[in-house]
């Protein structure tokens, strides 16, 4: 970060172009630079008259005239890297969605929203949006953060948010199918054919239009979008015909007349539309008859082209598949489930996902396949498995994350959690831990053990944010105090002038006269100089501070790690390594154990690792 004061610049209209210029002319490097719109000008191209405000409210969304904008911009410097922000854009710029990557900081300093928001001003500008209201934008990011965030922390996860609309929309006649709707939404992915939806007590699972609704108006770049002729131009089905007619794709179907409303559900009607709730939990069937609630779910396979189940983890749902043929995978390739409880007897095929509070797997997985859950047992694991409560039989190349860890059996696999037992530790294990590591008997070697406050989740979290944020208050605070040595040797040079007008000053007290303009000057340019001085000098000493209690919380957190112990029950095997990792700041420290050699590891009193021979 390189600190500066304040630039303006007005009227910007080639955003990027524009203010890559200025920041060449002004020796400033774009990419660290906050620019912070002051002024949106809404401009008619076809005689460039200024439109008033109002025009948003009153007309944007009628008339089709072509438009343009110009900011007026103040640049600061940028103390935060937003570069893990990014935006989509559905077809035709209707809608914008939020994307925050895994390991974007949430910060609470005073700086970091009103930083924040100007980036996404920027980055929307730069996308050729019209921004309608700096206010909305503000609000909306403000919203997002208090209702799903607790700053400081560091994301360890991407997350979406829809953040812009526009009012240009159809919603076309037939039946939407809500829950497939915000199944596609929250996961970022195409609707799967053929999968089953779960549902929640009087959720609404879908509605039917007798005609559709159209509503016409510009996107948000901007341009008009007449959706009636859109509409009218979009190939479509002859529905003449009173009789419900389906498009047979696997159980997907395009009803016609409103479909029927069988067990378990409730259809509502509403004038033109007719909604449909559930009455409880469960997965909901759309069939030739229409709808219909299954509250026991049982299956000999899963896979896409029998139908996925989707949407269920917090939703009372419990799958039970249990598959006779044992040649074929129980859940097959490709196929996702997601519900409260699942049971499966067989095997889980290639690049499947799960998810689920309570997972059980009689049987073995795919080293491609991805499992979450919060309980979880399984017999032979290869796949990829996020989970509190662990227990597995055979951990075969496999990779698990979770705090509370039971391995019977482990061979060339990744173990990284809180509390770790191990009955029969073979070779090429990578395993990392944060308060214990229990091994029953060690039968092999090329073994890499770490104790690593990373192998706790929640820490990890909180110390990848304290090292975020140590790293932008470091680069912060050297950037003001080579300003204010900048601004110190101003002030040297000055100085000497400031003295040799002293007795002018004086007399000009003792007489009442006027000082020249040019004095005058000299003097306030001087007085600003030590009101900077003290101001950067000021902020500086809070940021560290700020610092020396980020690094407080820091060493606390690293502290935790002194209380971790590897025990063991038998001796161990040559070319095995006990590593002992440090994040803040980073470092790392081995021990190589030796065959016949038989201890346990803690961390002493001076934060080194020591052997404790049995």
């Amino acid at each position: 970060m390189d600190f500066f004061s304040t630039k303006k610049l007005k009227a910007v209209k080639n955003w990027a172009k524009d203010l890559s210029q200025f920041c060449v002319e002004s020796d400033l490097s774009f990419n660290e630079c906050s620019f912070h719109v002051t002024a949106v000008h809404t401009i008619l191209t076809k005689d460039d008259k200024e439109l008033p405000k109002s025009f948003f409210k009153e007309s944007y969304d009628q008339t089709k005239e072509e438009i343009y904008q110009v900011f007026d911009v103040e640049i600061t410097p940028q103390e935060y890297d937003f570069s893990k922000l990014n935006f989509t854009f559905s077809d035709r710029h209707l809608e914008a969605t939020l994307v925050l990557q895994e390991g974007f900081l949430i910060d609470d300093g005073k700086n970091y929203l009103p930083q924040l928001a100007d980036f996404i001003i920027a980055f929307l500008i730069q996308k050729n949006i019209i921004i309608t209201s700096l206010e909305l934008i503000k609000s909306r990011l403000e919203k997002i953060i208090s209702e799903n965030f607790t700053p400081p922390c560091t994301l360890m996860e991407d997350k979406r948010f829809t953040f812009l609309r526009s009012k240009a929309a159809t919603t076309h006649k037939g039946f939407t199918n809500l829950l497939k709707k915000r199944w596609c939404k929250e996961n970022d992915k195409a609707a799967i054919k053929g999968a089953l939806y779960a549902v929640s007590e009087n959720e609404p699972i879908g509605f039917f239009l007798k005609d559709a609704i159209i509503t016409s108006g510009r996107n948000l770049q901007g341009e008009f979008i007449d959706m009636k002729q859109l509409v009218m131009n979009t190939p479509h089905v002859d529905n003449s015909q009173s009789a419900k007619k389906q498009e047979a794709q696997g159980a997907n179907f395009q009803y016609k007349v409103p479909p029927e409303a069988g067990d378990g559900i409730t259809k509502i009607e509403e004038g033109a539309a007719i909604k449909y709730e559930a009455n409880g939990h469960g997965i909901v069937e759309l069939a030739e008859v229409g709808l219909r609630l299954i509250d026991i779910v049982t299956f000999q396979q899963v896979s896409v082209k029998t139908g996925c189940i989707l949407g269920g983890f917090n939703k009372s749902v419990e799958i039970d598949i249990d598959c006779p043929d044992h040649s074929k995978d129980a859940v097959q390739t490709g196929a996702i489930i997601e519900a409260e409880v699942v049971n499966i007897k067989g095997n889980v095929g290639e690049r499947t996902i799960i998810r689920a509070k309570r997972l059980s797997i009689n049987g073995q997985t795919h080293q491609s396949a991805i499992l979450h859950s919060e309980e979880a047992s399984i017999t032979i694991h290869k796949g990829v498995l996020y989970s509190n409560e662990i227990d597995i039989d055979k951990l075969e190349g496999g990779k698990i994350y979770g705090k509370d860890i039971n391995v019977l059996e482990t061979q060339g696999a990744k173990i990284v959690g809180n509390r770790v037992i191990i009955s029969k530790l073979h070779s090429n294990t990578s395993i990392s831990f944060s308060e214990k590591l229990h091994l029953k008997a060690v039968h092999g070697s090329d073994n890499q053990i770490s104790f690593d406050i990373f192998a706790d989740s929640e820490q990890k979290q909180i110390l990848s944010t304290v090292i975020q944020r140590d790293s932008l208050l470091e680069n912060n605070i050297a950037a003001r105090v080579v300003y204010c040595k900048g601004l110190a040797d101003k002030l040297q040079k000055i100085k000497p002038i400031i003295e040799s007008l002293r007795p002018v000053v004086e007399r000009s007290k003792k007489e009442g006269f006027e000082l020249d303009v040019e004095t005058r000057k000299t003097l306030g340019f001087y007085v600003l100089l030590l009101k900077q001085i003290k101001e950067q000098r000021d902020y500086a000493n809070k940021l560290q501070e700020i610092r020396v209690e980020n690094t407080r919380k820091g060493e606390e957190i690293e502290q935790m790690l002194n209380e971790a112990k590897i025990t063991t029950e038998s001796s161990w095997k040559d070319n095995n390594q006990i590593i002992l990792t440090r994040r803040f700041p980073p470092s790392e420290k081995k021990i190589f154990t030796q065959d016949s050699e038989m201890f346990e590891v803690f961390i002493n009193d001076d934060g080194e690792m020591e052997k404790n021979a049995q």
